[in-house]
Parts: C-alpha cells; sequence; structure tokens
C-alpha cells in the first residue's frame, strides 16, 4: 500500500530533519575520537534525533579517508633529447 503525504506533512512530521555538511561531519569524528579516548561511547544526535549508527560510522570512515589522503606528486616526465 502506498500512501502519499504533502510536503506540509512531511515538513510537519520530520522538524529540522536535514543532510548533515561536511564540516559538521569533521566535528562528528573529533568529539568521537575524543570521547573514545576517555573511554566513553558515543550517540551523535542532529536536532535532538539520534543519527542512525552504520550511517555514522560509514561516514565518519570517509571522513577520516579524506582528511589523511595524502596527494601523490606528479610524475616528472624526462624528454628524450
Amino acid at each position: 500500500m502506498v500512501t502519499w503525504t504533502s510536503e506540509r506533512q512531511y515538513k510537519y512530521r520530520f522538524p529540522n530533519l536535514k543532510n548533515v555538511k561536511e564540516d559538521e561531519w569533521i566535528y562528528i569524528d573529533e568529539e568521537i575520537q575524543s570521547r573514545e579516548a576517555l573511554g566513553k561511547a558515543s550517540l551523535p544526535c542532529l536536532y535532538g534525533h539520534k543519527l542512525p549508527e552504520g550511517r555514522v560510522r560509514r561516514r565518519v570512515a570517509q571522513v577520516r579517508a579524506i582528511r589523511s589522503r595524502v596527494t601523490k606528486p606528479a610524475l616528472s616526465r624526462e624528454s628524450a633529447s
């Protein structure tokens, strides 16, 4: 059974629900790491709604990979003279 809702109903049911921005993920990652160093568990929330654990793990791993990525130097081409 498919139910249709209007945009107004959707906004009423899910207020302040949005996608998390890149800088917010960086902040979440830093907070998780600092709390892990203290031996505490983390439950990231956005606007009072707990973020799904799988989504947090996946996105934090992506942010860590992006931040740790080192650009490789361009290969120099030797011209045959």
